[in-house]
């Protein structure tokens, strides 16, 4: 079989036609590949979990332990450098402070507004913890990493 030159502007318009066809099958068998059958195996997937108890030290503090568990339940090895953990009180909600946005204020502001664009408050922070790995924890599929 011989190409030869398109004579008109159908028989040209035909092979573009054909060509867009041909790429277009390819693009749509590396997607179809990519979403379904690898199923996005190079990116880990975890499932994060707090284990919390508490200890009564007094009438008016409580002791609390905050366990994580982290669950590697993709394909691919799993990467951890950081752990960051955010004790926040949310009850009893604290007076607010003059000029100061606080949590009480925006939740009365929220109920009001139902077109809002977000559902973020500022909760007072009580403690923070961070955790830098070194080396980073490497947790396999199916593996669990557990840190209290």
């Amino acid at each position: 079989m011989m190409l030869t030159k398109p004579t008109s502007v159908k028989e040209a318009i035909d092979v573009l036609q054909g060509l867009v066809t041909i790429v277009a099958v390819f693009v749509g068998g590396f997607w179809t590949y990519d979403v379904f059958i690898k199923e996005r195996r190079n990116y880990p997937h975890a499932n994060i979990e707090h284990k919390i108890s508490h200890l009564a030290l007094s009438d008016r503090q409580n002791l609390l332990l905050v366990g994580l568990e982290l669950t590697n339940t993709g394909s691919s090895l799993l990467r951890v450098r950081q752990q960051i953990i955010r004790i926040q009180q949310i009850l009893p909600a604290l007076e607010c402070e003059d000029n100061k946005t606080c949590a009480p204020t925006e939740l009365k502001e929220a109920a009001g507004n139902i077109q809002r664009k977000q559902d973020r408050f500022s909760w007072p922070l009580i403690a923070e913890r961070v955790v830098t790995l070194s080396p980073a924890a490497e947790i396999e599929p199916g593996e669990k990493h557990v840190r209290f």
